[in-house]
C-alpha cells in the first residue's frame, strides 16, 4: 500500500491517546466540517483524529485544514476506495481503542466516553456499537432510526441482520482489529461487516452494544449504499467468504440472512424511486425464506410502501409518506427523549 502524504495540520497531538477517531472522505467538502466539530466536542477529550482523504476532487482538504486543533492530522492518497483510505488510517492509528467516524456522519457528545467506560465494565468486549438516528442531507432527523439491539450479538445474529449498519457505529480495541487482520480491500461495498464477522467468531460475547442514539447517519445522494449492484454483489461476495471460514455456522442461517438482505435492497431500491425491481426484490426475499419472511414485521412494512408507490399518484403518495414519517418522527423523538431521561435519572448508570 502507497504511504499517504502527511498534511499534518498541527505539531503536538497527543502520543498515547485513548482513542484513534479514523475518518475516511472524499468530495464530503458540505458535511465534514460538522463531522470533526462532533468529534472534537466529544465528552471524552483524550483522542487523536486521523483523516485520511481519497483523493477528493472538491474543497474537503480545505475544509478540514481549516481545523487548528492539535489532535487532528490529515493524511492524503490517490483515490483508491475507502476501504484502502480505512486500512491507511487503521496503520497510523496509535490509541488503545479505535473508533470510526464516516465523514458525512454526527456523533452525540457523550459518544465516546459512553463506548469506553463499557468497555471498562466489560473487559472481555472487543468491539461495541450504539444505535442511530436517520438525518438528511442538511443535518435533520428523518424519522427513521436503527434497530434497537441491546447485549452481545453472536456471529450468526450478526450474519443474519446487520445491525451495525455503519461504521460510524462501531468502537473497537485496536489490539482486536489488529488480531483478526485489515479490511479486505477486495471488496467494494460489506467491508466493514466483513471484518466484524470475522472479529465475531475470536468467542461468542466479543461485540455488543452500548444502547443510546449515539450517531447520526446521514443520508444524501451519491453514497455507496444507493448503488445496489455493487451492495449486492459484495453481500454474495461475503456470503461465500463466511461460507469458506465457518460453513458450519454460516450453513445454520444463511437463507434468512440472504432473506433480509433482499428486502433490504428492496428498501434501497424503493428509496431511489424504482418500485418495479424493488418488488422483484420483495418476493425474492420470501422465496428464500417464505416463514421468516411472514413472520418480520419490516416485512409487511416494505411491502405495503411499494404497494402504495406503485398504485396511487405520486403525489399522494408523497403526501403519505410524510404524513407517516411525521408520525414515525414523533414516536421516535419521545423514545429518544424517554432514553436520555432515564440515563439523567440515574447518573452514569
Amino acid at each position: 500500500m502507497q504511504a499517504a502524504h502527511n498534511l499534518e495540520i498541527e505539531e503536538g497531538h497527543v502520543e498515547t491517546p485513548r482513542v484513534s477517531v479514523l475518518t475516511t472522505t472524499f468530495n464530503v467538502a458540505p458535511y465534514v466540517a460538522d463531522a470533526l466539530r462532533s468529534a472534537l466536542e466529544q465528552q471524552l477529550e483524550d483522542i487523536e483524529i486521523i483523516v485520511v482523504d481519497d483523493g477528493s476532487t472538491d474543497d474537503t482538504v480545505a475544509v478540514i485544514r481549516r481545523f487548528h486543533d492539535a489532535r487532528i492530522r490529515i493524511f492524503e492518497q490517490s483515490h483508491r476506495g475507502p476501504v484502502s483510505a480505512l486500512n491507511a488510517a487503521l496503520a497510523l492509528a496509535r490509541g488503545e481503542f479505535i473508533a470510526f467516524l464516516d465523514g458525512d456522519d454526527v456523533w452525540h457528545p457523550e459518544k465516546l466516553i459512553r463506548h469506553v467506560r463499557f468497555f471498562e465494565e466489560h473487559p472481555g468486549i472487543d468491539l461495541t456499537f450504539s444505535w442511530h438516528a436517520l438525518i438528511d442531507e442538511n443535518g435533520r432527523e428523518i424519522g427513521l432510526t436503527s434497530r434497537r439491539w441491546f447485549g452481545p450479538i453472536s456471529f450468526e445474529q450478526l450474519l443474519t441482520d446487520n445491525v451495525i449498519a455503519s461504521g460510524s457505529l462501531v468502537v473497537a480495541r485496536r489490539t482486536a482489529l489488529i488480531q483478526v487482520g485489515r479490511f479486505d480491500e477486495s471488496f467494494g461495498a460489506c467491508h466493514d461487516l466483513d471484518l466484524w464477522l470475522r472479529l465475531a467468531l475470536q468467542h461468542s460475547q466479543s461485540i455488543a452494544s452500548v444502547s443510546g442514539f449515539l450517531t447520526y447517519y446521514r443520508q444524501r445522494p451519491g453514497q455507496l449504499t444507493k448503488n445496489v449492484k455493487l451492495m449486492e454483489d459484495s453481500w454474495n461476495q461475503l456470503l461465500a467468504k463466511t461460507r469458506g471460514i465457518a460453513p458450519r455456522q454460516t450453513a445454520l442461517v444463511a437463507s434468512i440472512a440472504a432473506s433480509n438482505m433482499s428486502r433490504y435492497f428492496a428498501y434501497l431500491l424503493h428509496e431511489n424511486g424504482d418500485y418495479e425491481q424493488a418488488q422483484t426484490y420483495l418476493v425474492r426475499s420470501f422465496r428464500q425464506a417464505p416463514l421468516h419472511f411472514i413472520s418480520d414485521r419490516r416485512s409487511w412494512k416494505m411491502l405495503a410502501a411499494n404497494v402504495a408507490a406503485r398504485v396511487l399518484p405520486a403525489s399522494w403518495y408523497q403526501l403519505l409518506r410524510g404524513a407517516v414519517l411525521r408520525l414515525v418522527r414523533n414516536q421516535e423523538s419521545g423514545y429518544i427523549k424517554a432514553v436520555a431521561d432515564s440515563r439523567k435519572s440515574c447518573g452514569n448508570c
